[in-house]
């Protein structure tokens, strides 16, 4: 994918945003390379940001409960949502497989 997007626009990868702004109608991005922790400004018509998603479990603590976690954080589950405390089921963006809602939706259905 990158290469592909490389092609038509100028694609950085390992670069954490840290402020937007807008000056004169023109949009400015400030962004800290994550490799050398040098902070640069870029202009652009048009900006993405791709922000992905993380675990909240450093704030919930499912530990706490007897849930186990993975090393990124998102809660275990069996084929059937369980989790390794019984009586306790986890879906949708908590499990961080398939993060979309009509996913939760379903799984929301099964438990």
């Amino acid at each position: 994918m990158k290469k592909v997007l490389s092609r038509d626009l100028k694609l950085l990868v390992r670069h954490e945003v840290i402020k937007v702004d807008v000056r004169d109608g023109k949009k400015i991005a400030f962004a800290r390379n994550l490799d050398d922790n040098s902070v640069y400004e870029f202009q652009a018509d048009e900006i993405l940001v791709a922000a992905g998603r993380i675990s909240n479990s450093d704030i919930l603590r499912p530990e706490k409960t007897g849930v186990k976690a993975d090393k990124q954080g998102w809660i275990k589950v069996n084929e059937y949502l369980e989790t390794s405390k019984p009586g306790i089921w986890a879906l949708g963006d908590a499990i961080g497989k398939h993060m979309f809602r009509h996913t939760a939706n379903y799984e929301a259905e099964l438990v």
